[in-house]
């Protein structure tokens, strides 16, 4: 992937901005499979922001849907769009080449994050489809 030639843009800052796309990416995975992980038995959300929140790992596996766990949520979603939008200001310092393929790992210029979070109700595939949609 290569920086624009047009760019004033630092290769640490788009280094840095990648990073925050990965992790954005991460953040998104986890949040949209945690019914997924509940039913493995396994819980990959932050323990000590759970706590924070007064839930457990027991509310996860019990599946309720609480006025806490909407806080909660909500709070990690915040956090993930921070990174895509960190993302964002790298993605467009790319050539042409390299900026389509990442725009379509960037749901919060569309419609696709809320589509990606419930993924685990719809087959994931139709994500696929949603990228060509709606970007």
């Amino acid at each position: 992937m290569g920086i624009s030639l047009n760019s004033q843009a630092t290769t640490e800052s788009v280094y840095n901005a990648a990073l925050a796309l990965g992790i954005a990416n991460q953040l998104t995975n986890i949040l949209r499979d945690v019914e997924e992980d509940a039913n493995g038995g396994r819980v990959y959300l932050p323990q000590d922001e759970l706590a924070q929140a007064g839930l457990s790992d027991e509310d996860i596996f019990a599946g309720k849907v609480t006025d806490k766990w909407r806080n909660f949520m909500k709070n990690q979603i915040k956090r993930a769009k921070m990174f895509f939008d960190e993302a964002k200001k790298g993605v467009t310092e790319l050539n042409e080449a390299s900026r389509c393929f990442l725009l379509l790992q960037l749901p919060f210029s569309g419609p696709l994050f809320a589509a990606n979070l419930a993924a685990s109700a719809v087959p994931k595939m139709l994500c696929v489809r949603f990228y060509y949609l709606y970007l």
